[in-house]
């Protein structure tokens, strides 16, 4: 490997554990507003990123998003929602 590609091998992993540290970990529950019952399989997204999950069973989700990202929760039969 030469100098420089070396230096650019660095730099790339020093760049991908700064933005690991950004992200932290969002727990939540996704329920119906009508009757609070839980919502399974609920598409929740972080907005302008390939980065997503789906609710469970439960209503519940985790997914790694980083200060001032937005959530967008869509699910067939309801209005998407994006939350900050």
């Amino acid at each position: 490997m030469t100098k420089l590609t070396k230096l650019f091998s660095l730099l790339l992993a020093l760049f991908c554990c700064i933005i690991t540290a950004n992200a932290q970990q969002v727990t939540g529950k996704v329920t119906a507003a009508k009757d609070g019952a839980p919502l399974i399989a609920v598409n929740i997204t972080v907005k302008e990123t390939n980065t997503g999950t789906v609710s469970d069973a439960d209503g519940m989700f985790n997914v790694n998003a980083s200060p001032g990202n937005t959530l967008v929760f869509s699910y067939i039969g309801f209005k998407t929602i994006e939350v900050t």
